[in-house]
């Protein structure tokens, strides 16, 4: 199969064809005692039984942004080879063990379809590589022995076979990327050939690739890497710049401020074809543009684009003070993470370093697990059917980190309800029913039924799955019989005519649930919880007495994101009260997940995706998006400890417009009351009045556009 030249590395570029040298602990029963944080039962919502009052990052361990750690031209570039061979030796491994892990305990990334139409098959450094045509253009990409999980890849944008072995790309295939490339030609970034990447981009997501790719930027390479990553900064994890031109009037132009001779050689033939290639009608169109790498940083940053720049201080080709340092020192200002290497006394060629092990590392850590290969977080459509579309992925990527839902998978699963009455007691104008109800095979899960006097099969009723935060005594709390007076939801709820189910979490109160996942069939006590209150929601719906259509769910802390975790995988839940349940992950203590981690939560997210916010593939704002056009009120306090009110808030921003596609932004409310981490009666009444219209009949359910 013939295949056209690459455009040679003439002037910014050295030659194509220039020989490469080679290159928290679990408390197990334990419940957070009474008064351990500040008197309250519930101030830390995990099992690892953390306090409020946390120690200073210096204590915990906690890294700076990624913006105070970029090393200096020594640390870069004189650490000894053996200190950066162990730090890649144990990244990889632990990648390697992240990988035995997952294949272990849920459905091993599909293998990508590299089976292209009229390819041929070749070796690239020691890889397979499939060669093909695409849109009538050169593209082939290299096969990993052993893929990561998730299909982590790197694309490089122009000179794929220059200096290769110093460039990272032989590396990161060995660790287990994959590695693209499609001749576009000599074209700069131009819009034209920025739509033939993306045609690719998206034939080889198709295929299986991760969504967000690390693109790598060779001298002009950066160009097009950046103005793709700009126009599709979805699509983009990590760009790695290598004496990249990041601004066309430098080079190939030539040209320094106010159009004036720049630091730089230029290249009179390249800066005609620029011109040409972007359509400019004159140069002084093209010295007017915005759209240069050096201007776009913003969208990268907000994207959370990792930046690596490797750079020649000597460059006379592509000078840095017109190039990468205007890169480096706008990335930081903006917070972006973004990390240099310096070559003192280096020109534009050789590009790379000696040992890439660094890049190699840096790549690895930002695109190479599954957290950061996925879809941007903000809930983003433009239209209520793109998102409803939308909403499967994100309870795919939900399980991804709980495992999978078990009903689907097993329909028997979903057997009618079972339950059976162990005691009953007159409650204030309710019975309070003592139950046990079946979920699995040999597992019953204990609660509390309320049922009101004034409910029965000739006036049915709302219901409510009411879910406890974390305490000593489980499901008594919210039936009012112990903990908290400010938490007995579910004994109000009954006294204002709601059936009521309140069950144990697994391991609290009296259900004596079996931590050890192994055994029991499950990846986390979340989707263990989820499961259970899918089931209690089944015997909800089965009571003559209940309304099927007009049932919620209401939780404080634990309680509170077990809520939306439920209404996430169950649309039957018409209305969902969190009270004190979330913020998004950057926000829950500066990002330390570890109170997440424990076997009653959320295991894989330390296991897994390194306990890093980044790498976890969901979060509340798309989580509660999910929910649209569904009632959601949250109780978020200024001063909760545990769940800052900033991030909450923020989540609410993001949120409204999915539910402004449903015209339903009057169904989401927020109280913000100024109270540390608990659910104040004022916000407790108005959740319950809120309650009353959302799940009114359907004949009198008002619409209202209140909020506290």
């Amino acid at each position: 199969m013939t295949m056209p030249a690459t455009p040679p590395e003439n002037a910014a570029d050295g030659r194509a064809t220039v020989p490469s040298p080679d290159g928290a602990a679990s408390r197990v029963n334990a419940v957070t005692p009474r008064g351990s944080h500040r008197g309250r039962d519930d101030r830390v919502p995990h099992e690892d039984g953390r306090r409020g009052d946390r120690r200073e990052d210096a204590e915990r361990g906690v890294r700076p942004p990624a913006t105070q750690l970029m090393p200096s031209p020594s640390r870069a570039m004189l650490s000894g080879s053996a200190v950066r061979a162990a730090l890649l030796a144990l990244l990889l491994a632990t990648l390697t063990s992240v990988h035995t892990l997952a294949s272990a305990t849920e459905p091993a990334t599909a293998k990508a379809d590299l089976a292209f139409p009229d390819e041929t098959i070749d070796q690239w450094n020691g890889h397979v590589r499939h060669r093909f045509r695409f849109d009538g253009r050169e593209a082939w990409v290299v096969e990993p022995a052993t893929p990561l999980p998730g299909n982590p890849w790197s694309w490089c944008m122009m000179f794929p076979d220059a200096f290769v072995q110093r460039c990272a790309a032989p590396q990161l295939v060995a660790a287990g990327f994959h590695h693209a490339f499609i001749d576009v030609g000599n074209t700069f970034g131009s819009p034209a050939a920025v739509a033939r990447l993306d045609a690719f981009h998206d034939e080889l997501v198709r295929r299986g690739l991760a969504p967000r790719a690390a693109l790598i930027g060779l001298s002009r390479g950066g160009l097009s890497a950046h103005r793709y990553a700009t126009e599709h900064p979805e699509k983009v994890a990590v760009i790695y710049d290598d004496a990249a031109v990041c601004d066309f009037k430098s080079w190939p132009g030539g040209k320094g401020k106010g159009g004036g001779r720049g630091l730089g050689k230029g290249s009179p033939p390249d800066w005609a074809a620029c011109l040409e290639a972007y359509g400019f009608a004159d140069e002084a169109a093209a010295l007017a543009y915005d759209g240069n790498p050096v201007d776009t940083l913003p969208t990268l940053a907000a994207a959370g684009i990792a930046l690596v720049q490797v750079v020649g201080d000597a460059d006379d080709v592509v000078p840095p003070a017109e190039n990468a340092d205007l890169v480096i020192d706008r990335y930081r200002k903006l917070g972006g993470t973004i990390e240099v290497f310096r070559k003192p006394d280096c020109g534009h060629h050789p590009h790379g370093l000696d040992d890439p092990r660094p890049v190699v590392e840096f790549i690895v850590s930002h695109a190479g697990r599954p957290g950061s290969l996925g879809v941007a977080r903000t809930p983003q459509a433009d239209s209520a059917a793109a998102w409803r579309a939308r909403v499967p992925d994100i309870r795919r990527r939900m399980e991804q980190v709980m495992g999978p839902l078990p009903g689907p998978a097993d329909p028997r699963r979903r057997s009618p309800p079972v339950f059976e009455t162990l005691s009953e007691e007159r409650g204030d104008g309710y019975v309070r029913r003592k139950i046990r109800y079946r979920v699995d095979d040999g597992d019953l899960v204990p609660a509390w039924l309320l049922v009101p006097d004034a409910a029965g099969p000739a006036k049915k009723s709302a219901a409510m799955l009411c879910l406890h935060q974390t305490n000593n005594v489980g499901k008594d709390e919210p039936a009012g019989l112990g903990g908290l007076p400010g938490l007995h939801y579910a004994h109000e709820l009954a006294a204002r005519g709601y059936v009521c189910l309140v069950p144990d979490y697994p391991r609290f109160g009296e259900y004596r649930w079996d931590a050890d996942l192994a055994s029991t069939g499950y990846a986390s006590g979340s989707m263990k919880a989820v499961w259970n209150n899918i089931r209690g929601v089944d015997l909800l719906a089965s009571l003559p007495l209940v309304d099927p259509d007009r049932i919620g769910v209401i939780g404080h802390s634990l309680g509170g994101h077990n809520a939306i975790f439920t209404a996430a995988f169950d649309e039957r839940l018409k209305a969902v009260v969190t009270s004190c349940g979330f913020t998004p992950f950057p926000d829950y203590y500066r990002g330390d997940l570890t109170g997440w981690t424990s076997r009653t939560y959320m295991p894989r997210i330390r296991d897994i995706y390194g306990g890093d916010p980044r790498r976890v593939p969901f979060d509340f704002p798309e989580v509660v998006a999910s929910l649209a056009p569904r009632g959601f009120f949250a109780n978020s306090p200024v001063n909760d400890d545990n769940f800052a009110v900033a991030g909450v808030r923020r989540t609410f921003a993001e949120v409204a417009p999915i539910y402004g596609l449903f015209a339903a932004r009057d169904r989401l409310v927020l109280a913000t009351p100024d109270a540390p981490h608990e659910f104040p009666q004022r916000e407790r009444e108005q959740a319950y009045s809120w309650l009353d219209r959302t799940l009114a009949p359907a004949a009198s359910a008002p619409r209202t556009t209140d909020a506290p």
